[in-house]
């Protein structure tokens, strides 16, 4: 016969219903240090969650012994940016890279956040097949030292290019 409450550790199972028998999980932690583990094994803190040194806001961290903060995460994983090629703004001459020639749009941005920021279509009506084409055809590479994104295509658009991107700051 099952009873109503049982202690497992650091933990009180409460009977919630008896037939079929099913169970509410209560903690009574009362320190920080009081960790329990899904996979109820003993293991540390320390064997869980590594050497971690401490939090940090900084983008630019490459700390392996540092966590981001929310404020980061949420910072990096913000919104898009607008972002728009302007026709006009395309190099005047085509430029060779893996024996391929194209134009190329340069963007000067405050900061990189992501080492690969993401691009997407950002359009505020249907887009027409030139559009989608030139949109397609875009390819950016993001240069974090000097915070300039590099914008490759190989036939020169006649038209703007509105796009978003995520993982920069304008």
């Amino acid at each position: 016969m099952a009873t109503d409450i049982e202690k497992t550790g650091i933990e009180f199972k409460v009977l919630a219903a008896l037939s079929p028998a099913s169970w509410n999980k209560l903690s009574f932690w009362s320190r920080a240090q009081d960790v329990h583990f899904a996979d109820d094994t003993n293991g540390s803190v320390q064997d869980y969650l590594g050497s971690i040194k401490g939090i940090t806001s900084d983008p630019n961290s490459v700390s392996q012994s540092l966590v981001a903060s929310a404020y980061l995460v949420n910072y990096t994983s913000g919104e898009k940016v607008s972002v728009q090629l302007d026709a006009a703004g395309w190099s005047g001459s085509k430029t060779l890279v893996s024996g391929v020639e194209y134009y190329t749009y340069t963007k000067d941005v405050s900061k990189i956040i992501l080492a690969h920021p993401e691009m997407y279509l950002d359009i505020d009506t249907v887009p027409t097949e030139d559009m989608t084409e030139a949109w397609n055809a875009l390819h950016m590479v993001a240069d974090t030292v000097n915070n300039k994104l590099t914008f490759y295509i190989e036939d020169k658009p006649e038209m703007n290019i509105k796009i978003g991107i995520k993982g920069v700051v304008i």
